[in-house]
């Protein structure tokens, strides 16, 4: 199971080469994207898709664990302080750790390796 996935990641990889590689070399001179516009475009989306997930998966974290949603302005004089800080601290934690997760992952595909947790 675990060749077909790496199969299936390493013809990605493939895909996403020879698809950047289109759009470096067939646009106008003036229309080119160098290698550190994609980068950065790659780094900005990983980064971006994992903040959304990461907030969907706190979110339902701290349902399940307080019991109530989790407050929408931590800041808010409605909102105890003891709540307001797990949960600032609890998702600038997670959404830090989700980022830089993105990122190194996105930089293993920039190296042309497979991005995989722990490898």
């Amino acid at each position: 199971r675990r060749s077909v996935h790496r199969e299936f990641m390493e013809n990605r990889v493939r895909l996403m080469r020879k698809t950047s590689a289109s759009l470096c070399t067939s646009a106008p001179l003036s229309m080119k994207i160098s290698d550190e516009t994609a980068w950065k475009a790659l780094t900005f989306l990983a980064a971006g898709g994992a903040a959304l997930l990461t907030r969907t998966a706190l979110k339902r974290g701290w349902s399940l664990t307080t019991g109530k949603k989790p407050p929408a302005n931590p800041a808010s004089v409605d909102t105890a302080w003891n709540e307001a800080l797990a949960w600032t601290a609890a998702s600038s934690l997670i959404a830090g750790i989700a980022r830089l997760v993105a990122k190194r992952q996105a930089g293993h595909l920039k190296r042309g390796r497979i991005p995989v947790l722990g490898l």
